[in-house]
C-alpha cells in the first residue's frame, strides 16, 4: 500500500525506467556535492519532481550536541545552528535517525533528519517526504500536549479548578521491553502510577525498578495466566492487563480517567490532566494509526489502515517471525473476511483505525460501561489471535461507541527538513547525492523498507534483553566508543558490535513560577474586561469570569489571577451581530458610504492609539499565554507594521485607472461586503485577528470580533480605542464560552463573511450553522493545513449598480 492515490501511482508507474534508463535521465542528480541536502516542503509523484526539489546545502552544520540545538534566551548559540535558524525558519535543532538506519541496526548507513524540534507549533507546512522517512518512529515519546495542539486545543482551553483523580500503568510481563533506568515519566502529585510485572522480571530489574519508584510509580507484581495454542502466556497475560485491568483502576470508585501505555512509551504525565479536561465529553482516547505508520492511509478512511495491517500481518510477518504467527495465520484471515464482509454490507463504518500503544479511558463517562464490555470481547477474542488492533475497532462500533472516541494525530506538518548519512565505519557524514535521498524516499513511500525496520526492532529488543542482563549481574554499559563489545569474561557474556544510539536527551521543564516578593509579581498586569462594546458603546458587564495566567504562585501553589473578562450569554450576542448588520445597512451604512481615504485616517488613528498602549499589550500577552519578553512586543509590532503596509497596498489598488482586456475596457472599484464575524487564535491573539479585522475594516465592513478565551484579555484593552474611531456598529465584541455565543449568531442570517483560524472540524460546525442561506456554501475558503486559516463568503450576496 502507497501515500500515492490512484491517479499519482498511475503517473509514478508511467515514469518508471530500468534503472540504467533512470541513471540516464536522473545523471544530473548523481553527484556527490554535499554530506547536507535540504528536503523542502512539496508534493511529488516522479522522482526526477523530487530531485529537483532537493537542494545541497553545503554550509549546514549540525549541533555539536542536543543541547546545543536548544537555543535559550539570552544565549548565543552555535554558529551553525545560528544559520539554520535563520535559513530555515527554526526555533531550534534537534535530529533523530530514519528507522531501519538508526545504529541499533545492521546499515552501514546511518541517515539521520535534522528539523525544527518545536515543529509541532511553528512548522505548518505538511512534508510528503518527513512522513515517508519518519513514520512512527520518529517520535516516541508520548506528550499529551501535542495532541491538545494538533486538534486546535490549547493548554488553558478549559479552566476547570476540579481536580481529576487520574491513575496510569503499563506492564512488563516476561521481560518483553526492557526495564528503562532512565527517561522515567514523574508522577505528579494527585496522580497514581503502576507498574505491573510478572516474579521472575522483577527479580532481574531490581536497580531499575528503584529508579521507577523514585519517579513516584508503584510496583505491582502480576500473577500470569495461562496461554492457549494461539497465544502464549506472556502474550497474553499482558493483553488482559491492557483490556481487564485490575478492577481497583476500572472500578470508577477512585479514578476519573485510567491511563495505559506500552512498558517502551515515556509518557508525559505532568500535563496529562489539562488534556482530559478538554475531552470530558470523550469515552475514549486513542492514537491515530493514520499518522502513525509511513505507509498512511489517509484521515477518516480507517478500513484502508485495517486492510494494511491485517494484510502485512497475514503476508509478510510470517516470514520475519514464524514461530509467533503462524499459529493463529488463519484465525486472522477469518477475522479480515468477517470485518470486510460486515463494512462490504454497511453493518458498519471504520473511521479510524487505532494505535493501541497509549489507550485512556473515562471512567465517569456514561458509556464506560459499554467501554468495559467491549474491552472484555477484545480479551476474549485475543486467545486466539496474535493482534489486537484489527479487533478493538470492530467491538467499539458493536457497542455504539464509534463517535464517543476522541481520536489523537502525533503527526503534524514538519516543514522543512535537512537528510544527511553517516558513516558507520568512521562515524562522520559522508557525501550524499540528491537521487540517493530521493531514491530512499520514493522506496520508503512504497514500504519498501518494512522488513528492515521490523528486523531492527527485533535486534533491538535483542540487545536490550542483553543489556538488562548486564545490569542485573551489576556490570555497567561502557561509553561512546565505535565500534565496542560489552560485557566480561568471567560473565560469559558478550554484545559484540554494539554501537550506542545517539538517542535524543530528555528535558524535565517543571511549571512557571513567580515569588510574591520578586518585582514580575508585584508588576504583573490585571485587566478588568468586566465590559462590552456593541453599538459604539462600551459598558459594564456583570456575568464575568476570572482569567488566570499559566504562572503559578511560588508560596501558595495557585496559578495568579490576571484579569476578568465578561461572559455573554446568546442573547448579548446576538446584539452585536445586529449592531453590525445595523451600521452595514445593506451597503448603505456611514462606514461602507465612507471614501477609501476616509476609512483609511480612521485606521490610522486607531494604530496611534494602540501604540500608546504597546507594553501593557505585550505584558498581557506574557502573563497570559507565556510569550518571553521579545516574543509578545514582536508580535505587536509587527501587527502594526502589517497595518501600515496594508494601508499602502490599498492605496495602490485604488488608483487604477481603466482597464482593457479582449477590447472590453472596464473600470474595476472594490466594495465591502457586508458583516463579517472574526474567530482568531489562542497562540497568536493579537497578531493573526488583526491579519483578518483590519483588512475588512478598511473596505467598509461591519466586524463582529469573538474574543478568544485564551489569549483575549489584550483585546479588552482595545475597546475604547474602537468605540472612538469607527461609527457605532462598526465593530463589535463577543466575549464568552463559543458554543453558546456563536451558533445562534451564525444561524440569524445577518453574517456575510466569516473569518476562522482554528481547527476544521470547528470551523466545519459553525459553517453547517448558517441553515439561513439553505445549503452549506464554501467559496472563497482559504485553508492552511490544521490550523487552517478560513475565509468564507456565505450566500446570497447583494449586488447594487
Amino acid at each position: 500500500m502507497t501515500n500515492y492515490s490512484k491517479w499519482d501511482k498511475f503517473a509514478a508507474d508511467l515514469a518508471s525506467d530500468t534503472e540504467e534508463e533512470e541513471e540516464k535521465q536522473l545523471g544530473d542528480y548523481t553527484s556527490k556535492k554535499a554530506c547536507f541536502i535540504h528536503v523542502p516542503p512539496g508534493d511529488f509523484t516522479r522522482k526526477e519532481q523530487l530531485c529537483e526539489m532537493l537542494e545541497e546545502d553545503p554550509d549546514f552544520e549540525a549541533p555539536s550536541s542536543t543541547a546545543a540545538g536548544i537555543v535559550s534566551e539570552g544565549e548565543q548559540p552555535e554558529p551553525g545552528v545560528m544559520r539554520a535558524l535563520e535559513k530555515y525558519k527554526w526555533s531550534s535543532v534537534t535530529s533523530s535517525f530514519i528507522p531501519g538506519y538508526n545504529p541499533g541496526g545492521g546499515s552501514d548507513d546511518l541517515w539521520r533528519l535534522f528539523f525544527d524540534d518545536n515543529f509541532l507549533t511553528s512548522q505548518k507546512e505538511p512534508n510528503r517526504a518527513a512522513r515517508a522517512l519518519l513514520g512512527v518512529e520518529g517520535r516516541p515519546i508520548f506528550d499529551p500536549m501535542v495532541g491538545a495542539f494538533e486538534n486546535g486545543l490549547h493548554r488553558d482551553t478549559l479552566r476547570s479548578s476540579d481536580s481529576l483523580r487520574l491513575a496510569v500503568y503499563t506492564e512488563n510481563i516476561g521481560g518483553y521491553d526492557a526495564v528503562r533506568m532512565d527517561n522515567i515519566a514523574r508522577v505528579p502529585t494527585g496522580m497514581k502510577a503502576f507498574y505491573f510485572l510478572d516474579e521472575e522480571t522483577m527479580k532481574k530489574n531490581k536497580r531499575a525498578l528503584e529508579k521507577w519508584q523514585e519517579n513516584g510509580w508503584t510496583i505491582q507484581p502480576y500473577k500470569m495466566v495461562e496461554g492457549t495454542k494461539y497465544i502464549n502466556a506472556l502474550r497474553l497475560t499482558t493483553k488482559k492487563l491492557k483490556f481487564q485491568a485490575p478492577s481497583f483502576l476500572t472500578d470508577g470508585k477512585k479514578f476519573d480517567w485510567l491511563i495505559h501505555h506500552d512498558a517502551n512509551i515515556r509518557m508525559n504525565l505532568e500535563r496529562m490532566a489539562t488534556f482530559l479536561r478538554a475531552r470530558q465529553e470523550s469515552a475514549l482516547v486513542l492514537l491515530d494509526y493514520c499518522y502513525e505508520y509511513p505507509q498512511c492511509c489517509g484521515e477518516g478512511r480507517g478500513i484502508e489502515c485495517f486492510k494494511h495491517s491485517t494484510g502485512f500481518y497475514i503476508n509478510q510477518a510470517p516470514l520475519l517471525t514464524p514461530e509467533k504467527i503462524s499459529t493463529s495465520l488463519d484465525k486472522m484471515k477469518s477475522w479480515r473476511d468477517f470485518v470486510m464482509a460486515k463494512i462490504k454490507k454497511k453493518q458498519m463504518s471504520m473511521p479510524h483505525f487505532y494505535k493501541l500503544n497509549v489507550m485512556i479511558r473515562n471512567l465517569q463517562h456514561k458509556k464506560a460501561a459499554q467501554v468495559k464490555d467491549a474491552f472484555d470481547k477484545v480479551y476474549q477474542k485475543s486467545h486466539e489471535m496474535q493482534r489486537d488492533q484489527p479487533i478493538l475497532p470492530v467491538y467499539l462500533a458493536d457497542h455504539n461507541l464509534t463517535q464517543d472516541i476522541a481520536v489523537v494525530s502525533r503527526y503534524k506538518s514538519l516543514g522543512s527538513f535537512v537528510v544527511s548519512c553517516v558513516n558507520r565505519g568512521t562515524g562522520i557524514e559522508r557525501p550524499i547525492s540528491r537521487k540517493e535521498v530521493a531514491d530512499l524516499i520514493m522506496r520508503r513511500q512504497q514500504g519498501g523498507d518494512a522488513e528492515r525496520i521490523s528486523r531492527e526492532h527485533e535486534d533491538q529488543r535483542a540487545r536490550m534483553e542483553a543489556f538488562s542482563k548486564l545490569e542485573a549481574q551489576g556490570l555497567t554499559m561502557v561509553g561512546p566508543a565505535m565500534p565496542c563489545y560489552l560485557g566480561s569474561a568471567s560473565a560469559g557474556l558478550q554484545t559484540p558490535g554494539y554501537r550506542p544510539r545517539r538517542a535524543r536527551e530528555m528535558m524535565s521543564i517543571g511549571k512557571p513560577e513567580v515569588s510574591q516578593d520578586s518585582e514580575a509579581f508585584k508588576t504583573r498586569p490585571f485587566v478588568d474586561g468586566a465590559k462590552t462594546l456593541i453599538g459604539g458603546q462600551v459598558k459594564p458587564w456583570a456575568g464575568i469570569s476570572e482569567i488566570f495566567s499559566p504562572i503559578y504562585c511560588q508560596e501558595t501553589g495557585d496559578r495568579i489571577c490576571i484579569g476578568r473578562q465578561a461572559t455573554m450569554s446568546p442573547k448579548e450576542a446576538m446584539e452585536a451581530v445586529q449592531a453590525a448588520s445595523k451600521a452595514w445597512d445593506l451597503g448603505r451604512g456611514e462606514w461602507p458610504q465612507r471614501t477609501l481615504q476616509q476609512r483609511i485616517s480612521a485606521v490610522e488613528k486607531l494604530v496611534s492609539k494602540l501604540k500608546e498602549k504597546r507594553m501593557e499589550i505585550a505584558k498581557v500577552l506574557q502573563w497570559e499565554i507565556c510569550k518571553n519578553d521579545a516574543d509578545s512586543v514582536k508580535e505587536f509590532d509587527r501587527t502594526m507594521d502589517f497595518v501600515s503596509a496594508l494601508i499602502d497596498t490599498a492605496r495602490k489598488l485604488n488608483s487604477g485607472g481603466a482597464i482593457c482586456q479582449e477590447g472590453i475596457h472596464a473600470i474595476l472599484k472594490r466594495s465591502p461586503m457586508g458583516v463579517m464575524m472574526n474567530l482568531g487564535p489562542s497562540n497568536y491573539p493579537f497578531n493573526e485577528t488583526y491579519a483578518t479585522l483590519i483588512p475588512a475594516i478598511l473596505m467598509g465592513n461591519s466586524i463582529v470580533m469573538k474574543v478568544p478565551n485564551t489569549g483575549g484579555l489584550a483585546h479588552f484593552l482595545t475597546m475604547e480605542a474602537y468605540a472612538e474611531c469607527f461609527p457605532p456598529g462598526v465593530v463589535n465584541f463577543i466575549s464568552g464560552r463559543g458554543r453558546d455565543t456563536m451558533p445562534p449568531c451564525m444561524e440569524s442570517g445577518l453574517v456575510d463573511m466569516f473569518a476562522f483560524i482554528g481547527s476544521s472540524k470547528a470551523a466545519d460546525a459553525l459553517v453547517k450553522a448558517c441553515a439561513w442561506h439553505g445549503q452549506e456554501s464554501h467559496p472563497g475558503r482559504m485553508e492552511k493545513e490544521d490550523i487552517k486559516n478560513r475565509q468564507i463568503t456565505l450566500v446570497p450576496c447583494q449586488c447594487y449598480f
